[in-house]
């Protein structure tokens, strides 16, 4: 279903209603890969959806053992935008432009902020990115921060990107979805957890999931601090609701998606954290857990993160884990 950028059976579209859909995923790091949507014949009304790539986890903090070593800060997720307008009032021929996530830090460095997603007229860094070439946008997440020997902020936050100023003047044709805090602004992405404390501390986790948007930050890689604690877990996310939809359901709990467990836990290193939730149908994301930490061991990696979500922190430990990588942007055109 996700191969290439034809047409895809989503399903939801009744049998007499002629709807094309095209995915578009990411062919490089950077804005200057272009693909192309074409506009489809007989085409009267399109519809867009623009996911930003998220940022990398940061990495946890190295040392040796009986140490002050911080967790890295998950990174935060894109922003997205959604536009609705009369197919008359576009060219025949779009240019897309789709990022993978940022990269994770590695052992004491801070993750990559993720890459913006473009629908454009023209394409290349002069003319794709540019206003009024600019149709419809959504800004990448920023990077977290690697873990600290100092602070109770250990690794920090990965602060999420907006999407101000996202509208082309084509785009203001349309239906614009806002966000209702500023105008022509998308939805923001939400900031990554912070890591755990030097003291010693499990990684903050994201709770409440999806209660205001499809794409999350990451959570934050575990802290440590003596020998005595052997370790912490990696901050997880909980559900808010049960979410429950033909495919499956998903169930609330405190632990919905844990983060990597503690060296004391495994007796060794500390786990690694799990890969974001990643999903177009139905459109719900996480980024990815925190990993765990381990006084006398390598500290657990970050998990990554899901379309558009932030990658987890790594764990502190003699090595620190290497942040988890963020989620890939994703464009999604339906016309009809």
């Amino acid at each position: 279903m996700l191969y290439g950028n034809s047409p895809s059976d989503f399903g939801f579209l009744p049998p007499q209603f002629k709807g094309d859909v095209q995915i578009f995923l990411p062919t490089g790091t950077s804005i200057s890969q272009w693909q192309q949507w074409v506009k489809p014949k007989g085409t009267a009304m399109v519809h867009m959806i623009v996911v930003g790539a998220g940022g990398g986890g940061g990495g946890g903090r190295s040392g040796a053992s009986n140490t002050t070593r911080g967790g890295g800060g998950g990174g935060g997720s894109g922003g997205f935008t959604s536009l609705i307008m009369p197919a008359m009032l576009l060219p025949d021929v779009l240019k897309i432009s789709v990022s993978s996530g940022g990269t994770g830090g590695l052992a004491n460095g801070s993750g990559f902020a993720g890459v913006a997603s473009y629908i454009s007229l023209g394409a290349g860094l002069t003319s794709g990115s540019a206003i009024p070439n600019v149709i419809l946008s959504a800004a990448g997440g920023n990077g977290g921060n690697g873990g600290t020997t100092t602070g109770a902020g250990a690794g920090g936050s990965g602060v999420a990107a907006t999407t101000i100023a996202s509208l082309g003047p084509l785009g203001r044709l349309g239906f614009f979805s806002n966000n209702g805090t500023a105008a022509n602004a998308g939805y923001p992405g939400q900031a990554g957890s912070n890591g755990g404390a030097q003291t010693g501390t499990s990684g903050v986790g994201q709770s409440s999931m999806w209660n205001s948007s499809p794409l999350t930050g990451g959570s934050g890689g575990a802290g440590i601090n003596t020998p005595a604690q052997g370790g912490f877990i990696g901050g997880g996310f909980s559900l808010q609701s049960q979410v429950d939809f033909a495919d499956g359901t998903l169930t609330p709990a405190s632990n919905f998606r844990s983060g990597g467990r503690s060296g004391l836990a495994t007796g060794a290193a500390g786990e690694s954290g799990t890969t974001g939730y990643k999903s177009l149908k139905p459109f719900l994301n996480l980024g990815g857990t925190g990993g765990g930490s381990s006084d006398s061991f390598p500290g657990g990696a970050g998990g990554v993160g899901g379309y558009g979500c932030g990658g987890g922190g790594g764990g502190a430990g003699t090595t620190g884990g290497r942040g988890g990588d963020g989620g890939p942007g994703v464009v999604i055109i339906t016309s009809w």
